[in-house]
C-alpha cells in the first residue's frame, strides 16, 4: 500500500524553490543510461554530462521474478546486480566530475520493498551520488520521512500532467527535477516550465516511439509475445499491439471495437522518434536536459546516440533558421545512427 506519512514538520524544511534559484545550463545537457554490462569507461569519456542507472539484485529477482522490478525494467541486463558493482561504476563517473542518478522509478511498490529502496538510498547518499529518479509519490514521502536528503527527480510514470502536480511534489518532498511526459506538445512544455519555475526539466529523447501517456502506463517492459520474461532480445509488446484488440473482441465485442478506435486514433499522434529537431525550441522553453531512452542497448549504440545529440546541441547553439537546423540534424542522424529520419514518428511534429 502506498506510504503517505502523517508528518508535517519535515516538509517545512523543504520550501518551495524560488524562480531562478537553480542555474540553467547555457546549453542542454545529455543524460545517458549506464547498464550493468556496459563499458563504463567509454561512456564516462563521452560527451554525456550525466548518467542514470538501475539496481536489480538477484535476491529480489528470485523472490518476485523480473516482472516486479525495482526500476521499471524487467530485463536484468539493464541494471546493476548489487551495490558493489554500482559503486565501482559510480566511482568512475564521479572521478570524471559527472553526475550519476539511481532510478527506483516503478510506479508503485509493495510496502516491504520500501525498506529495500531505503537501504539502497542510504548507500547512494553516503557515496555522494547525485540523486534518485522516482515515480511513486508514496516512496518519495517515505524516503524523506526516513531522513533521505538526496535530490529527487520525478520520472514520467509519476503522472505529473500539469504544473499544479509539480508544485505539490516540490512543496511536499522537495522535488528538484521533472522528467516530462512524452505526450506533451511543445506549447504544453513551455507552459508547464513557465508555470512551475525554479526546477530542472528533462525530456526523453531517442528510441522512444510510444503513443501512450507515460503516467498511465503499467506495461511490463521485457514481456515477450509468448508471455515469457527474458532479456532485452525479447522486445516488449506495445500497448497498441493488435493481438490485444483480437482478444478483447473475442471476449467483449463492444470493448474490442472501442479499443480499436482508440488505437487507430493513437497511431496518428505525432510523437515518437528522436526529438532532435525540437532541441532549440525545448531549450528556449527552459528544458535543460535530454535523457536518452536507450537502457538495455549495447554500449556502442549509447555512444552513437550521445555523439549524435552532442552534435545537435552544438548545432542548435548556432542560431540557425529552424528549417536549416532540422536539415542539418537529419544529416547528423544519418551520419551517427546510420538511419534516415522517420518523420512519421517525430516528436513534436
Amino acid at each position: 500500500m502506498p506510504y503517505f506519512p502523517r508528518v508535517r514538520g519535515w516538509v517545512r524544511c523543504l520550501p518551495r524553490a524560488e524562480a531562478g534559484c537553480l542555474a540553467r545550463p547555457e546549453s542542454m545537457r545529455i543524460l545517458s543510461p549506464i547498464d550493468g554490462n556496459d563499458r563504463v569507461r567509454d561512456l564516462v569519456a563521452s560527451p554525456a554530462h550525466e548518467f542514470y542507472c538501475g539496481l536489480l539484485p538477484p535476491e529480489h529477482v528470485a523472490r518476485f521474478t523480473p516482472m516486479y522490478s525495482l526500476n521499471r525494467r524487467s530485463f536484468v541486463s539493464c541494471s546493476f546486480p548489487d551495490m558493489e558493482t554500482l559503486r565501482a561504476a559510480a566511482a568512475q563517473v564521479l572521478a570524471a566530475g559527472k553526475k550519476l542518478f539511481v532510478a527506483f522509478n516503478a510506479p508503485f511498490y509493495q510496502e516491504r520493498e520500501y525498506r529495500t529502496v531505503l537501504d539502497a538510498a542510504r548507500v547512494v547518499e553516503a557515496d555522494g551520488l547525485s540523486g534518485l529518479i522516482l515515480s511513486d509519490p508514496g516512496l518519495m514521502a517515505f524516503l524523506r520521512a526516513s531522513g533521505i536528503t538526496l535530490p529527487f527527480a520525478a520520472g514520467v510514470d509519476t503522472g505529473l500532467l500539469n504544473a499544479a502536480g509539480i508544485r505539490f511534489l516540490e512543496a511536499a518532498v522537495g522535488l528538484r527535477r521533472v522528467i516530462l511526459d512524452r505526450c506533451f506538445s511543445l506549447r504544453e512544455v513551455t507552459d508547464i516550465v513557465a508555470s512551475a519555475p525554479g526546477l530542472e526539466y528533462e525530456v526523453i529523447v531517442s528510441n522512444s516511439y510510444c503513443k501512450n501517456v507515460d503516467g498511465f502506463c503499467r506495461h511490463v517492459h521485457g514481456l515477450n509475445a509468448a508471455g515469457n520474461v527474458d532479456d532485452f532480445a525479447n522486445r516488449m509488446i506495445p500497448c497498441w499491439y493488435p493481438h490485444t484488440v483480437e482478444v478483447m473482441e473475442a471476449g467483449d465485442p463492444e470493448r474490442g471495437e472501442s479499443l480499436a478506435r482508440f488505437l487507430e486514433a493513437a497511431s496518428r499522434v505525432p510523437y515518437g522518434g528522436c526529438a532532435a529537431c525540437a532541441l532549440p525550441e525545448l531549450q528556449a522553453a527552459g528544458v535543460g536536459f535530454a535523457k536518452l531512452a536507450v537502457r538495455g542497448f549495447p554500449t556502442e549504440r549509447k555512444l552513437a546516440d550521445i555523439r549524435f545529440f552532442a552534435e545537435c546541441i552544438e548545432l542548435a547553439a548556432r542560431g540557425l533558421h529552424p528549417e536549416e537546423y532540422r536539415a542539418e540534424a537529419r544529416a547528423l542522424h544519418e551520419r551517427f545512427l546510420q538511419a534516415g529520419c522517420r518523420a512519421t514518428e517525430c516528436y513534436y511534429g
